[in-house]
């Protein structure tokens, strides 16, 4: 499926409330701010290319941000930005055409964001509402969210498991619109 994806662990660096206690975590869902980190995560980008192929790649420098409320999760927030040029999809050429100016042109605009602004929690499942900016054009998008558990690392410190898919017609749209503001 064409779109952004991503997934990985994020690591608490402040806590709200009184979720210090670990079983907390688990009984009510994980509370406080976290950093995604970057050495056990992943974002992706897929798109179709000649109808027929896929094209997948990874972004090698990104961060994000997690604002997580474990006893109302509608009221979580997440921020991420990606730099763009440090796409790789395994063949260089194809590196250098995409991170170009003719898609998305990271030498003039470097940084790809997104932030949400609404999460919507529907059959035990999430869907985080808010924008995605690529170039000069933002637009809405939605991230289905999938919530893939806690735990604490060998340094006693908290993690949240985590992964999410933009909806591809507002990847494509925003590539899109990219392509006829170049042309």
């Amino acid at each position: 499926m064409s779109g952004i994806h991503a997934r990985g662990t994020a690591r608490r660096v402040q806590s709200q409330g009184n979720h210090d206690v670990p079983c907390a975590l688990f009984l009510q869902g994980p509370t406080g701010i976290y950093l995604i980190d970057p050495a056990h995560s992943t974002i992706g980008l897929s798109v179709r290319h000649t109808m027929t192929a896929e094209v997948r790649g990874a972004f090698t420098a990104f961060e994000g941000l997690l604002k997580l409320d474990g006893s109302r999760p509608t009221r979580s927030e997440a921020y991420f930005s990606v730099q763009t040029g440090s796409l790789e999809t395994g063949v260089p050429e194809r590196d250098a055409q995409v991170t170009g100016p003719d898609f998305l042109d990271s030498a003039t605009l470097p940084l790809m964001s997104f932030r949400s602004t609404e999460v919507l929690r529907a059959d035990g499942r999430f869907r985080m509402a808010g924008h995605l900016r690529i170039k000069d054009v933002e637009a809405p998008a939605d991230l289905d969210l999938e919530f893939g558990g806690t735990s604490l690392d060998a340094y006693g410190q908290h993690r949240v498991r985590w992964a999410g898919t933009a909806v591809s017609t507002t990847v494509k749209l925003v590539l899109d619109v990219c392509a006829v503001l170049r042309g």
